[in-house]
This record gives structure tokens, C-alpha cells and sequence, in this order.
């Protein structure tokens, strides 16, 4: 779903309103959501969690050949077209930039807000084998 910037209030009703549906969804609602449709799809563009319930519809959708795109999001193990940066080497270009701008060596802790996204663990992923590649480079993890 792509939507204009909510500048009027139409809008930023709607986004709302949307934002506090995607709230309600756990992990199980958007499986089944994605496994059991309510109406007839040609396609699914999703941005969701990585959760084995959720890697399982996935699965079952790819068997029935209903085509996946998942964006900014990634759940492992699925065969759907990822449209999003590179996080490994998102991580591991914050962890360069970090390790230039310290002016002496010192220790250094990555933090995620959540690891239910596979791309969160990526980036902490390429962080912290940049720092163990190059113990040399003013920070440690």
C-alpha cells in the first residue's frame, strides 16, 4: 500500500487507522491472514516479521504460485523478491563510521530495538563481524 504523505486529514485518518490494525496483528493473525484470504489475490506485497508461522504461509502462498514481494522486511526461508537495502552491509558501514569517528579505542555495544526482523539482525550481524574482522580500528565489540 503506498499512500501520500498524510498532510490532510483524510490522510492522516487513514494512516492512522491502518496503523492501529497492523497493531493488532500478532505473528499468528498475519499467517492466517496470508494463508486463509478473504478475497481472491493475485499477488501479496508484504513487510512483516520473520516468524516460523509466518515463513509457513509464506510457503504455502509460493506452492500455490501467488507471487510474494516483501519489502524492508525479510522472513527467512522464502523464495518471495526482497526489495531493500543490503542490512549486512548497512551494519557493517555504521560499524566503519563508528570505528573512524572514536578517538581512542574503547568498547562498543550494538543495540536492536527487536530481533523479530530478520534485516535487525543483519545489520547487528554486519556490525559486529566488522569490528571482529578489524580489532585494529579503534573499537571493539
Amino acid at each position: 500500500m503506498i499512500l501520500v504523505r498524510p498532510e490532510t486529514t483524510f490522510f492522516s485518518r487513514l494512516y492512522a487507522a491502518l496503523a492501529r490494525i497492523a497493531a493488532t496483528l500478532d505473528a499468528a493473525a498475519i499467517a492466517n491472514r496470508i494463508a486463509r484470504p478473504q478475497a481472491r489475490r493475485a499477488g501479496l506485497i508484504l513487510a512483516v516479521p520473520d516468524h516460523p508461522l509466518i515463513q509457513a504461509a509464506l510457503a504455502k502462498v509460493h506452492a500455490e504460485g501467488i507471487p510474494v514481494i516483501q519489502i524492508v522486511t525479510r522472513a527467512q526461508g522464502t523464495n518471495a523478491i526482497y526489495v531493500g537495502i543490503d542490512n549486512y552491509a548497512a551494519g557493517r558501514t555504521a560499524a566503519h563510521f563508528l570505528s573512524r569517528m572514536q578517538p581512542q579505542n574503547g568498547t562498543v555495544i550494538a543495540l536492536c530495538h527487536s530481533q523479530v526482523y530478520q534485516v535487525h539482525r543483519e545489520r547487528i550481524r554486519g556490525f559486529s563481524d566488522y569490528l571482529e574482522d578489524r580489532p585494529g580500528d579503534g573499537v571493539s565489540s
